[in-house]
């Protein structure tokens, strides 16, 4: 679905971020925009324009 999508928005709990899960959605690359109740872009200076 993401491939088909003109824009993906990637919706979190900021406690999922940087923890090892069984399963993995997707990288921060693979997403336009990631959407959580935190402001994340201080871990990740990199994807800074990517929070909202």
């Amino acid at each position: 679905m993401m491939e088909c999508s003109k824009k993906s928005v990637l919706l979190l709990n900021s406690q999922k971020i940087g923890e090892a899960q069984l399963n993995t959605l997707c990288t921060l690359n693979s997403v336009d925009f990631v959407a959580s109740e935190k402001d994340l872009s201080d871990k990740f200076p990199e994807y800074k324009e990517k929070f909202i």
